[in-house]
């Protein structure tokens, strides 16, 4: 017997080939033939543990992947199999396994069905890991962390079991996290009981001891932005400042007006607010910041900024006609019209049969405007016209009508008369009188 033959896992012949073995013909199947009655029902995870089951051909080979030595069995006459696997590792990640069906002898494959399975990771035990039991917190604001199993709920209680936060549920990585802010009226040691609900039952139980920081004092409430006596880039101005957390801000003006919308101080101790001051109000502003709380909770600052000056806008100035002049005779049939109006607007100048006879232009800034326009040779000489002002609002603003003369069109000078004569032509020769016709003529030799 060839022995290099059974350390192959298959010996699978090529699809549609054919063998004659004593005068009789065998045919191979399909090398990943599927038939019907191969199948997994069932597939189970436990720990590292994996566990197959289905149905195939009976008497014929079943086996995972390549692992024919520790997996390979023969299909019981029910037609039932099951395979139990350990995933190596120590990963928990996905992976795609195959079942692999042989026929008698193990040799040839009988077709295959792919699943996937993962290892199962362990359940983590509840705990809190932050923060630590008995420890010192930097801000009154704390975020609570820990582990727990997937699904748990879990709360936060005060001692007298009233929840402090919201509950939350352990997520998929097994971990948990909820924040509490307690009040400036809270006090610095605080027991927080942390409870694992699973189902109808509890699964853990902890309290967890810490100090909350003090209360910033009064003294420390102050305005960081704008500076006092700065000038500002904007009537808009953000304010900003420190103070005590839950207190509250106003800015007020001279007067004791609020210039700004009145705001809570921040569980980090700032503060922010911004106002709005009108076109009207003085560039000098003389304004105050105060923090209204507990007893811990008082301050005030006075300070003085500069607001930026309001932009006037230029002064409306009448429509002028300079050039050319009502009723003047122009030297050109190309004419340059100009005036005054005011900056910004629109300028038009038409016929009277509403034509623009120069394009449009604007008023520069200076208030001056100028465009130029040619009439047609065609264009009667006397012209009857009106510039007319637009605003940005498309509102005609003012018009000047004006006449003006153009010059007539040239059309050449000197006149040529033929010459009448009589007379006789001999070839060779000739004699005739007449008139000689006036202008040059061109001499002829020959």
């Amino acid at each position: 017997m060839n022995k290099a033959l059974w350390s192959k896992k298959a010996l699978a012949l090529p699809a549609c080939a054919a063998i004659l073995v004593g005068g009789i013909t065998l045919t191979a199947a399909p090398a990943n033939a599927d038939p019907a009655d191969l199948s997994i029902t069932g597939q189970t995870v436990s720990g590292r543990v994996l566990t197959v089951s289905g149905t195939g051909t009976p008497g014929e080979y079943i086996q995972l992947d390549e692992d024919f030595r520790g997996t390979r069995q023969i299909i019981a006459d029910s037609g039932k199999w099951t395979i139990t696997y350990t995933i190596p590792g120590t990963g928990y990640e996905s992976n795609t396994y195959t079942i692999e069906q042989l026929r008698t002898g193990g040799f040839a494959q009988d077709g295959s069905k792919q699943f996937t399975a993962a290892a199962q990771a362990p359940q983590a035990d509840f705990a809190v890991t932050s923060p630590a039991n008995n420890s010192d917190v930097s801000s009154r604001t704390v975020t609570f962390t820990g582990t727990g199993r997937q699904g748990d709920t879990i709360n936060l209680l005060d001692t007298q079991d009233n929840r402090l936060t919201g509950p939350v549920v352990v997520g998929a990585d097994q971990t948990w996290s909820a924040t509490i802010t307690f009040p400036n009226t809270a006090a610095r040691s605080q027991a927080v009981r942390v409870t694992d609900v699973r189902g109808a039952s509890g699964a853990g139980d902890t309290t967890v001891n810490i100090t909350l920081p003090a209360v910033a004092p009064a003294d420390q409430f102050s305005l960081t932005s704008p500076k006092s006596g700065s000038t500002v880039d904007s009537r808009t101005v953000t304010f900003t400042g420190t103070g005590t957390p839950g207190d509250l801000v106003n800015t007020l003006d001279a007067d004791g007006n609020r210039v700004a919308p009145q705001v809570l101080v921040a569980a980090d101790g700032t503060w922010t607010t911004t106002g709005t001051f009108s076109d009207s109000a003085a560039v000098v502003q003389n304004l105050s910041v105060n923090q209204i709380g507990g007893a811990q909770g008082q301050g005030e600052v006075n300070f003085t900024i500069n607001l930026p000056a309001v932009t006037t806008p230029p002064a409306a100035t009448p429509l002028t006609l300079i050039t050319p002049k009502d009723g003047s005779t122009v030297d050109s049939r190309t004419v340059t019209f100009s005036g005054k109006g005011t900056p910004g607007d629109a300028i038009a100048v038409v016929n009277a049969e509403g034509d623009v006879v120069a394009p449009a232009t604007i008023v520069e800034a200076d208030g001056t405007w100028t465009t130029t326009g040619t009439f047609s040779d065609s264009a009667a000489r006397t012209q009857d016209l009106t510039v007319g002002e637009v605003d940005s609002n498309l509102d005609v603003v003012d018009t000047i009508d004006f006449t003006i003369t153009l010059p007539a069109v040239s059309t050449g000078t000197g006149t040529t008369t033929p010459g009448a004569g009589t007379g006789t032509t001999t070839p060779g020769a000739a004699t005739g009188t007449g008139a000689r016709p006036t202008g040059s003529l061109p001499v002829v030799a020959g």
